[in-house]
């Protein structure tokens, strides 16, 4: 069955120029009717315009999401259950479970060495900085109940599903994703008649998933029009100038990253980076406009297999993995956010505060679910243990949806360069 989604058939547009052209045509349509534009709406116009112009993407995404779960659990299993069973999962699943940890550490060196460098706190006038944090409680409060203090037993036994229909419901990915390689190894240790039926049916699964994103994936150009469209309208040119150099950190750290990972596709991949580059630019597209790595899932698994030709066995288990657990541009965000605000508000990080701060961020950034946003509120708990207030998130809380959209970008072409390096890898392997 063919399941490359983002394949265009006789002569008609790529996907991806479709989508660059919805995102095109979203920042220009923004910029004329926002309130500073050429064609200026007024605002209790403005704002129902833009909810019915989203309303493609909020369908969009809903479809997309609806799917996501079920893919994730099936990929994972079948990625098992049709391979060595134990031996893949202790070979390659605790490979590349050490690849994310180590490249999450580089990401977190590179946030750190660059806002040290950069100090981009410096550079925001005082006269804006004032007032900025008002109105930012329901934020706080959102952390608070995040981050309800549980022991580490509690958290590292919450990981198994008791009940795997409200895992689904509440979009758990971890526990998703463990569930699923229990039912992966339960199966491998049963004879295969017995397990013929579940395969097949999981084998169905994910072939209605692909196919219902093979459909949705017809309306993402005006997806992210709508999506591009917000953006625009919501960021005026203020905020983007006094937080230039913030935002201009940011960027640099995460084409930094960019840049690292075409060197490891270059060295462990074997492969040629701008050929890789232009392969996943359909998944790189999708996750920049919809700022979700998980709703970005399906299409950065059918890209891995269809585009980049990586074992489906491979795929299947990496993809869904790095989904869950390899958020490398989530991390340099959150330290870079970190290190910016204790500046501003004068508080000096000891070494020992510095390491702790980096161990924090990239266990939270490897907790971090694939969901728009989700970053600014793990940050915010983050932030209250170094003695700055959560509220003081909103300094950055006006810019953080366009970085949210570029930091989703590394974090899908991060999962996409692992499924690449690790299959290079079981190549190399089984050829010796």
């Amino acid at each position: 069955m063919d399941t490359d989604v983002t394949k265009t058939s006789g002569k008609s547009i790529p996907m991806w120029v479709q989508m660059l052209l919805g995102m095109v045509l979203g920042v220009a349509a923004g910029l004329a009717v926002a309130p500073e534009g050429i064609f200026a709406v007024p605002p209790d116009i403005l704002v129902p315009v833009t909810e019915w112009i989203m309303l493609p993407a909020r369908l969009f995404i809903a479809l997309i999401t609806m799917i996501v779960m079920p893919l994730v659990f099936c990929s994972i299993l079948l990625a098992i259950a049709e391979s060595d069973g134990f031996s893949f999962l202790r070979t390659t699943g605790l490979r590349v479970v050490f690849y994310f940890v180590f490249t999450t550490i580089v990401a977190v060196w590179i946030g750190i060495t660059l806002t040290q460098t950069i100090n981009p706190a410096q550079h925001v006038p005082e006269s804006w900085l004032a007032g900025q944090t008002a109105g930012i409680e329901t934020l706080a409060d959102a952390a608070h109940q995040v981050t309800a203090q549980k022991s580490v037993p509690q958290l590292i036994a919450e990981m198994i599903p008791a009940n795997p229909f409200v895992a689904l419901l509440e979009q758990q990915m971890l526990q998703i994703v463990i569930a699923a390689v229990l039912a992966g190894l339960a199966l491998v240790s049963m004879g295969r008649k017995e397990a013929e039926p579940f395969l097949k049916f999981c084998q169905s699964v994910q072939g209605i998933c692909m196919k219902i994103v093979y459909g949705a994936m017809m309306a993402a150009p005006v997806a992210v029009f709508g999506f591009l469209f917000r953006l625009t309208v919501e960021t005026g040119p203020d905020m983007l100038a006094a937080l230039s150099w913030y935002i201009g950190t940011v960027l640099a750290g995460l084409l930094l990253i960019l840049l690292f990972y075409l060197v490891l596709v270059t060295c462990a991949g074997r492969r040629n980076p701008l050929a890789f580059l232009r392969d996943i630019r359909d998944a790189q597209l999708l996750a920049f406009s919809s700022s979700s790595s998980a709703a970005t899932m399906p299409v950065s698994l059918s890209t891995a297999e269809n585009r980049l030709k990586v074992d489906p066995e491979i795929a299947r288990l990496v993809i869904p993995l790095g989904t869950t657990i390899n958020m490398d541009g989530t991390a340099l965000y959150q330290i870079i956010v970190a290190l910016f605000l204790t500046s501003l508000m004068g508080i000096d990080l000891t070494t020992g505060q510095m390491i702790m701060l980096s161990v924090t961020v990239v266990g939270a950034a490897i907790g971090s679910p694939g969901t728009p946003g989700v970053g600014l509120v793990i940050l915010s708990s983050i932030m209250t243990g170094l003695g700055v207030p959560p509220e003081a998130i909103g300094i950055i809380l006006s810019v953080d949806r366009m970085l949210d959209m570029c930091r989703t970008v590394i974090n899908v072409t991060g999962d996409l360069t692992a499924a690449v390096v690790m299959d290079r890898w079981a190549h190399e392997k089984h050829s010796g």
